[in-house]
């Protein structure tokens, strides 16, 4: 992999971003406009500054989302609530709020794009909008009416805590954490925290067979609801090494923990976060500059620069902590046929072999 710097420091990060970036226009006559793309032509971005805010649902990690999320508000002046969750969870809340009629949301997204599917089904988000650069994006990251939208997709490498490890011990491969080295040290999220780590499982399973999951529970994981309560004890030390997003290392890194991304010699998988504008939006405008915000090439490379693959065809390679991943090409991601063929099967075998229901 090619290797590039890596700057721990989130400001410095942000004005090489400023620098990097086409920075985008602001005119009455012509709205927002960023290398050479119209994100919101001025009627809309008019009436998305008047609704002047909105919530969204979030899947993604806060401390994942914040870069792309910061420069949105900064440079569109629209303020966020973003309440984050895990996919299950929001699913949950998303539909009973939605069910009595108390939906606030005006965007709502999971890492399973199924979820977003049933959305659709259920009536929840049943307001189409199709982006300016609509048919730039790729047929399995939008809907085709504009339904939802895959945002963002997460690539997973290996994090280890440098302070309780040492470079002789480093991995480079998955089938490294099957070392004895590693029995009782390792933190594995569960299967059951939503799509993001479904997908990631189902990458191991099918690149190395069910035995190397049976190799990784024998290895006595300490299983983790989240990926938040496994990243603050990688932190810690008390676990040694985890996969995990590279944005989640990047963050920690800011904060001076002693932390290392590794990519790994067999590759990576990498899962969408899919959602929509909701039918009962509030503020209905102010979501639509969102979505197509995040979708630009503009802000698909501000995406990249924390380390997460943009929506939009042209964009970066995300930067991680001391590499740079590869194109979105070269990253798997379990098709969506057998994403609904095998969750069931894949998530109780999952379940099965490491004990935990």
């Amino acid at each position: 992999m090619a290797k590039t710097g890596w700057s721990t420091n989130r400001r410095g990060l942000l004005g090489l971003t400023s620098l990097a970036l086409a920075a985008p226009s602001l005119a009455r006559a012509q709205g927002l406009v960023a290398a050479g793309e119209t994100i919101a032509d001025a009627e809309l971005l008019a009436a998305a500054r008047r609704e002047g805010s909105l919530s969204v649902y979030g899947s993604l990690p806060t401390r994942n989302w914040q870069v792309a999320g910061d420069a949105f508000q900064r440079e569109t002046g629209i303020r966020v609530n973003y309440i984050n969750l895990i996919s299950p969870r929001i699913f949950a809340r998303a539909n009973a709020e939605f069910a009595a009629g108390r939906l606030d949301a005006d965007w709502v997204d999971s890492t399973d794009v199924l979820m977003a599917k049933d959305w659709v089904e259920r009536g929840l988000l049943r307001q189409p909008y199709k982006v300016p650069h609509f048919d730039r994006l790729a047929s399995n990251l939008r809907d085709a009416d504009g339904l939802w939208y895959s945002l963002y997709r997460t690539p997973y490498v290996l994090g280890i805590n440098t302070g309780v490890t040492t470079p002789d011990e480093y991995p480079t491969s998955w089938r490294d954490l099957l070392h004895p080295r590693w029995r009782g040290r390792l933190g594995l999220p569960s299967i059951d925290s939503g799509g993001a780590l479904f997908n990631a499982y189902a990458f191991l399973r099918e690149k190395f067979g069910e035995e190397y999951l049976r190799g990784l529970a024998a290895q006595r994981p300490k299983i983790y609801p989240s990926s938040t309560p496994l990243l603050t004890d990688l932190v810690r030390g008390e676990v040694a090494l985890t996969f995990t997003a590279p944005a989640s290392i990047r963050s920690q890194l800011d904060q001076g923990a002693p932390l290392k991304g590794i990519y790994p010699a067999e590759g990576v998988s990498a899962y969408a976060t899919s959602g929509g504008i909701t039918t009962s939006a509030p503020r209905p405008n102010a979501a639509k500059v969102y979505v197509s915000w995040m979708t630009s090439l503009h802000g698909s490379n501000i995406l990249a620069s924390s380390g997460l693959y943009g929506s939009h065809p042209q964009s970066n390679a995300p930067e991680a902590p001391g590499f740079t991943l590869p194109p979105s090409t070269e990253i798997w991601t379990m098709p969506l046929d057998r994403w609904a063929a095998e969750r069931d099967n894949y998530t109780t075998r999952w379940r099965t072999i490491f004990g935990t229901r």
